[in-house]
């Protein structure tokens, strides 16, 4: 199709490609728009805005397929999998071609989709409610998508049009553009949630809570349970320093951003949280290169082989909850009020206390390893067996 409205169709013409290309834009602007009004009709009628439930829609969608363009998971795109016609451009004038052209393309679904943002746009548009909003939401997706064909500007001959062709093809195949829009997708999908959570009364509260529910036990697991989680490192094949950093920098950062979210400042357990799940993401994916899809995780205490890709659809998922509250702007301490990081004079008995809390975890692993039965206590002088009689 992007060939029917390049230069060469028109001589070289600058002035007659601009005119083609025009058309197309508008084309494919007014098509959309119209189902943005009738998507955001449709939303209004079945009575959206729904509360927090239509963000946590749009939310959900973004997480799964901005995981489908970042790690690959299988996410189908619903579109009819086709071309345009071809015989408009021989049939109708070039200038009527294009503008046909972008009026077919502005819907989108009635074309071949590569990847799920017009899904997450069209669920925006409905959740919207509002058919004015919805022509907004949708119409920027069908502009953005006819201006695209303005990068066969140069094909001014069929060698220049078919070398303009190729590069387009290698790019929409490479992994920049899945990268691009995976994490365009993941904005979108955090945007959503602190919209939803806003929506619910309870924003950034909510969001606050969740980080420390997941960072606070992800870092139990690997404090009570140590022997574990280094098993579970070594097979990252990290460097000596760097492992050795990791293993007790992970927990200890994690801590940090569990006690952040509960004490406050909550902006800053975020940003904490962000870099953190980066770094565990890139970790992920050089042992992805080691041991395939299935790798040991070491989260949450468990040693199991996990997918990859379920794992870093997690990340995604936690970090597009961490932008939010982000965004979202610092809230109340979810503990009580008087409780506080200790200054002055109860610097010394919050050590103390600090140090009882790390005797009774060594406590509690070595009554797990007797629960467990790989320690047993012998008589002085007596054999199990006969210390049984």
């Amino acid at each position: 199709m992007a060939e029917a409205i390049a230069p060469v169709v028109h001589g070289g013409s600058r002035r007659g490609w601009g005119t083609a290309l025009f058309l197309h834009v508008v084309g494919a602007t007014v098509s959309a728009g119209a189902f943005g009004v009738a998507l955001g009709a449709a939303g209004g009628w079945l009575g959206a805005p729904w509360g927090s439930a239509g963000p946590i829609v749009v939310a959900g969608l973004a997480v799964l397929y901005a995981a489908r363009d970042l790690i690959g998971l299988p996410v189908p795109v619903p579109s009819l999998r086709r071309q345009v016609p071809d015989w408009w451009r021989t049939y109708f004038s070039p200038n009527v071609a294009a503008l046909l052209y972008g009026l077919g393309l502005g819907i989108g679904f009635l074309t071949y989709l590569r990847h799920g943002t017009l899904v997450v746009v069209t669920a925006g548009a409905v959740a919207s409610g509002g058919p004015w909003a919805g022509a907004v939401v949708v119409g920027a997706f069908g502009l953005a998508r006819g201006i695209a064909v303005a990068a066969n500007r140069s094909g001014s001959t069929d060698a220049a049009l078919a070398r303009v062709m190729e590069r387009l093809r290698r790019l929409a195949l490479g992994r920049g553009i899945r990268w691009a829009n995976g994490a365009s997708l993941v904005a979108v999908g955090a945007a959503a949630v602190a919209a939803a959570a806003g929506a619910s009364g309870f924003a950034p509260q909510f969001l606050a809570v969740i980080l420390a529910v997941v960072f606070g036990w992800a870092a139990a697991a690997k404090i009570v349970a140590p022997a574990r989680w280094r098993r579970s490192l070594d097979g990252y094949a990290l460097f000596p320093l760097l492992r050795r950093a990791a293993l007790v920098g992970v927990p200890l950062a994690e801590v940090g951003v569990a006690s952040l979210a509960l004490l406050g400042p909550t902006r800053a357990s975020s940003l904490l949280a962000i870099p953190l799940l980066a770094g565990f993401s890139a970790a992920l994916w050089r042992a992805r290169r080691i041991h395939g899809d299935l790798i040991p995780c070491g989260c949450f205490g468990r040693s199991r082989r996990q997918d990859v890709r379920i794992l870093l659809a997690r990340n995604a998922v936690l970090t597009a909850l961490a932008v939010a509250l982000g965004a979202a702007g610092s809230a109340a301490p979810l503990a009580h009020p008087s409780v506080r990081f200790p200054a002055g004079s109860e610097i010394v008995p919050a050590v103390l206390a600090l140090l009882g809390a790390v005797a009774g975890i060594a406590a509690l692993r070595t009554a797990m390893r007797l629960f467990d039965g790989r320690s047993r206590p012998q008589a002085p002088g007596l054999g199990w067996q006969d210390g049984q009689r």
